[in-house]
């Protein structure tokens, strides 16, 4: 029975740091319990919960989440929760003893570094595989991924791993929602034990930047970042600008409104979330807020061509622009500290304002005089 909300959780969690069997043939009843921003919910029972054992020759699960010893070694169940484009997976040590007076013929554990990690759609990733044993183990280790859509590849490097001593195993190529977390598993067997490692693995669609508004300006100036797969919440992801890292002020799964950070640089704007990147578009830093120190002359009908003196305006136009007391003019040049404009159809007296990467300069008064009527 269903009883969470709408909005699907941000993680599962267990009570237990692992289920340890006393024998074979015990049971034990799992409860998962999802949070729910803030509100954490038993979603046991729920329909978009299932249960997968990742060594059935060690335990066993059913569909209601009764696990039950079968022999002695180690393993993992997966609790897995999918509810729309979000995918969550949790997995909880199983370990079942040797029975009273049997030896084990190799006392061999598998362990993965790092115990987690984030890996991209299409990229690669990397983890250690170790284990140690007092006998020479020559059997290969098996590789699986729960959770990856039917069809989807999940390639492994080497495709076998054998102990003892370490080995680098990369995976490639996985498939994945926005949100999802994968339960990798690796399993073995030595004499009269199995033995099994898992590590949550996140699969993460690369979050990738359309476009930036504007697209130049000084430190402080607030940048719109356009894009997909951002999140829906900032949480430990960040953006930087040339490799400076920004203090965001909103953030949504396709937006991001951030003011330029002090000390940036000229160079892409980058978007991380969960240790991958996006694409860097890029950005131009300007030295600072645009200033105007005089207008010459400063005053004059429609058609009047203005020298405007200041500093910070920018070698060229670009995407900058000058206002009559709001109007738009076109300028005829344009350098760093010197601009030439005519007074623009429509001007009315008021301020000449200079700007530049989205920073307004200080307005300086124009009077534009009116027409004599007759």
């Amino acid at each position: 029975m269903n009883v969470e909300p709408v909005n699907p959780p941000r993680s599962l969690s267990f009570p237990l740091d692992a289920l340890l069997f006393s024998g074979q043939g015990e049971q034990f009843r799992l409860t998962i319990v999802a949070n729910f921003s803030g509100t954490a919910l038993d979603v046991t029972r729920s329909s978009y919960l299932r249960f997968v054992t990742s060594n059935s020759n060690v335990a066993t699960v059913d569909a209601n989440g009764v696990v039950t010893a079968v022999a002695p070694g180690s393993g993992y169940v997966t609790a897995r929760y999918t509810q729309g484009s979000v995918s969550l997976a949790l997995a909880i040590r199983v370990s079942v003893p040797l029975p009273p007076g049997i030896a084990s013929t190799s006392n061999f554990i598998i362990s993965i570094t790092p115990s987690s990690g984030g890996v991209a759609v299409g990229s690669t990733t990397s983890f250690t595989v170790s284990s140690n044993s007092d006998t020479t183990f020559t059997g290969s280790v098996a590789l699986s991924v729960d959770g990856l859509p039917s069809g989807a590849a999940a390639n492994f490097s080497p495709t076998s791993i054998n102990v003892p001593g370490s080995s680098t195993l990369t995976i490639s190529t996985l498939q994945s929602t926005p949100t999802e977390t994968d339960i990798l598993t690796i399993s073995g067997a030595s004499g009269n034990l199995n033995q099994s490692a898992s590590v949550a693995l996140t699969v993460i669609v690369p979050p990738a930047v359309t476009s930036v508004s504007p697209t130049s300006g000084a430190a402080g100036t607030s940048v719109t970042i356009t894009g997909t797969n951002f999140g829906s919440a900032q949480g430990a992801s960040t953006v930087t600008f040339n490799g400076t890292r920004a203090t965001v002020t909103s953030w949504s799964a396709t937006s991001i409104v951030t003011p330029v950070p002090s000390g940036a640089t000229t160079g892409n704007v980058v978007v991380t979330v969960s240790g991958v990147a996006s694409n860097g578009v890029s950005f131009t830093v300007t030295s600072s807020a645009p200033s105007i120190t005089s207008l010459n002359p400063t005053s004059g009908p429609v058609g009047t061509s203005v020298t405007i003196a200041g500093t910070n305006f920018g070698s060229t136009q670009g995407t900058s622009t000058i206002t009559f007391n709001g109007t738009t003019a076109t300028p005829t040049s344009w350098n760093a500290t010197s601009i030439v404009a005519t007074v623009p159809t429509g001007a009315t007296t008021g301020n000449v304002v200079v700007t530049v990467g989205g920073v307004a300069s200080n307005g300086v008064a124009f009077t534009v005089p009116q027409a004599s009527r007759r």
